[in-house]
């Protein structure tokens, strides 16, 4: 079955092409047991939007969000010159 799946990207705009296939089947009646298969790729998708967006973080974000969990500015100091160490 997956050996069917055609791979090759006929266009680059990803959302698009998610789109016409949302179109596509979102009146249709999916069995049971395709859903799995359905909410899996979406999963997996959103699992992969997380990692590209995590690389997106700018550094007033990350250093926002070292505050939230807790992390003093002594802390961000110490990490920051301990980073500048290594390279």
């Amino acid at each position: 079955m997956l050996d069917s799946i055609n791979t090759k990207r006929k266009s680059d705009d990803f959302e698009e092409k998610i789109k016409e296939v949302y179109d596509k089947y979102c009146e249709m009646d999916i069995d049971e047991k395709y859903l799995e298969l359905w909410n899996s790729f979406v999963e997996l998708i959103e699992y992969i939007q997380q990692i590209d967006s995590g690389n997106e973080m700018s550094a007033s974000e990350a250093i926002n969000l070292m505050k939230e969990l807790g992390m003093s500015n002594d802390d961000l100091k110490d990490l920051l010159m301990a980073s500048m160490k290594n390279g």
